[in-house]
């Protein structure tokens, strides 16, 4: 099976379009989008809006949990808090509701997806050798 693999989109639909025209192209069999529809770009709903035509395997970022308000923004960056506000203020109810019923990780047979890692599933950055040596080894 070929996977087409997408992430951090937020909310940038010209991307979002770009990348989907791209993987259609490639005829994979499914797409996974490992979460953060939302956030910083201008277009939150229309990117939910499309990600839901997509039939894959969709989890929930750190980003979208944030914009539904059941992520605390404290650690965010003043750019992403404000983007967070700005996304919460515009989402629909209808794409609020989507967004809450996102998982935070999919296991598969062969696979666990997540937007983090497996110790924090969406709000771990691997930044460094030694993060991304202990988030393969459990």
């Amino acid at each position: 099976m070929r996977y087409g693999i997408i992430a951090d989109i937020h909310s940038n639909l010209e991307a979002l379009e770009s990348v989907l025209k791209a993987i259609d192209i490639e005829k994979v069999d499914k797409i996974i989008c490992l979460g953060d529809i939302v956030g910083y770009g201008p277009n939150p709903n229309e990117c939910v809006e499309r990600i839901q035509e997509i039939d894959g395997l969709i989890l929930a970022g750190n980003h979208d949990l944030a914009a539904i308000d059941w992520k605390d923004i404290d650690w965010f960056s003043s750019h992403a808090k404000e983007a967070i506000l700005w996304t919460e203020a515009n989402l629909t109810a209808e794409n609020k509701n989507y967004l809450s019923h996102l998982p935070e990780v999919v296991s598969q047979k062969d696979f666990i997806l997540v937007h983090g890692s497996l110790y924090n599933f969406t709000d771990e950055y691997i930044m460094t050798g030694a993060i991304a040596k202990k988030a393969l080894i459990l």
